[in-house]
Formats: C-alpha cells, structure tokens, sequence
C-alpha cells in the first residue's frame, strides 16, 4: 500500500510523470490508472483498499461430502443405464442429470468437470463386452472346466491348444515404434508400404509353452480348410492335443466331429462359454 500511495502522490503533486513513477516503481499503466481513480473517488483512503487481481480461486463447494460420496459410489458401481438414464457411459452431462435427479441440484458441465477430476475420475476409451456374454458360464469355465481340462491332459501327457482365426493384411503396422528425434518431423521415423492393400486370412494354435502352429488361406473358412488344418496340427505330434476353441459354425460342423471321434486318441475339443471375450 506504501508504493501505491507514493506513485499517486509523484502524480497528484506534479513532481514526476506517468512513464517516471511507472519505470521507478515497475507498474503498469493499468495498475496506475486504478489506484489514481481510487484516490479521486475515496482520497488515501480508497488506497488503503486490497484489490484482488486475476481471477478469483475456483471453488466447487455446492455439493456436500455425503453427496460427493453417493455420487462417486453410483457412478463407480454402475453404469448410466442400469440407473434408466438415456446415457451408455458416464459421460460429463449423464453426471450431471445425475445429480440434478439425485439432489436436485443443477451445476454446470465446468463445475461438473472439477468434481469429477477433484474425485479422481478422467475420460478414457471403454472396453467393449459383448451384451450377451454370461458371466456365470465364463466364471464356471475358468475356475471348474479349464481345472479338468488341464489335469486330465497332465494325466495322459498331452498339451493344451488354443485356437483361433484371424484376418491380416499388410497395413497392419500400428504396432510398430521407431526411435526419432523429438519435435523434429524430418526426421520421424518413416515405414514405406504398398499402396496396394493385400489381405489373407490364418488360423493358428497357441500352446501354454507359447509354441505358435498356423496356416494362411485366403478364402472364408469352411469345414474343407478348417480340417486341413486340424491334420497338419496332428501330424508328427507325438503328445495328444487337448483343442480349446470358439464356437464358430464350422467348429461344429457334423464333419468336423466325425473327423475328431475318428482321431480322438490324437486330439479332444474343448469349445468356450458363447461370447467368452
């Protein structure tokens, strides 16, 4: 307050100009202008007056701590349509008709976003689950199935087989991490590729000892392709192979399954609960 009142008086009495009391006391014209209409207004007295400069501290204080809690316990146990709200995640705005039904209190979507990075929360990409997926057969298959599937393959030495089939092409390279210098596009790292798109498919096997059998084709699947494969799997394999798989159409095919009875001394099918992952 001693600065202010002495850059008023130079001014007041004449004795320095606004570019001298700015330069000696390192103010702005803005700040000098201020404490000058202060004094004219309210003499010394008006100097004497702390002004609070920037913005005021942000506050997010209408919701009590139990409301806080309630919201973050519902919002953490459920999902917005558990609740019947026409939301599919919890979104700023599904947060905030939330407590607005809650408590009936209506903040805005900024206020919102303070509470829910002052609890903890950040918007981030959902897992995708299949809606028909059942928990209880998923559990039952983990903690009982797979259990005797792999002693009974302990029991008779054999070796536990997952199967799968997959599409691939040759821009699938999202993977891919190269050391560049940092800032400096000309030179980030650079993958050349065909501009022709070239796409196949593979089914493979992967074992618990991370031993990976596949074959490439380049037709849908169907039963003619899917037991070419099953013959070369058991081909020179001296352990039987206990096949874990998908429920695809052709892993039932009736073919398919005399083809395995056929050769069940060699390989067994194991299918997985509908829409395991």
């Amino acid at each position: 307050m001693l600065i202010r009142k002495q850059a008023v008086a130079c001014i007041v009495e004449k004795k320095m100009s606004w570019k001298e009391v700015m330069e000696i006391f390192s103010i702005g014209r803005s700040s000098l202008g201020k404490w000058l209409k202060e004094y004219r207004l309210h003499g010394e007295d008006g100097l004497n007056i702390k002004n609070k400069v920037g913005r005021p501290p942000q506050t997010i204080s209408k919701l009590k701590p139990c409301q806080c809690a309630n919201i973050v316990r519902i919002i953490t146990d459920n999902n917005p349509q558990q609740l019947k709200f026409p939301f599919a995640l919890w979104t700023i705005n599904a947060v905030k008709e939330l407590i607005r039904t809650k408590f009936d209190i209506n903040l805005s979507v900024p206020t919102i976003s303070r509470y829910l990075k002052k609890w903890g929360f950040t918007p981030q990409r959902p897992l995708t689950k299949a809606f028909n997926k059942d928990p209880k057969r998923v559990t039952k298959f983990l903690q009982e199935d797979y259990p005797l599937i792999k002693n009974k393959c302990k029991k008779e030495k054999g070796e536990i087989h997952f199967l799968d089939e997959m599409g691939i092409n040759n821009n699938s390279h999202s993977f891919l991490r190269g050391y560049g210098i940092k800032g400096n596009k000309e030179y980030q790292p650079v993958l050349t590729k065909s501009v022709k798109r070239v796409s196949t498919n593979m089914v493979s096997t992967i074992n618990n000892n991370g031993h990976f059998r596949f074959m490439v084709y380049e037709e849908n699947m169907n039963i003619e392709i899917f037991l070419k494969f099953l013959r070369q799997l058991i081909k020179n394999q001296d352990k039987k192979i206990f096949l874990i798989l998908d429920n695809l159409r052709v892993h039932h095919a009736k073919k398919v399954k005399e083809w395995q009875q056929k050769h069940k001394d060699k390989i067994e099918f194991y299918f997985l609960p509908a829409y395991f992952t």
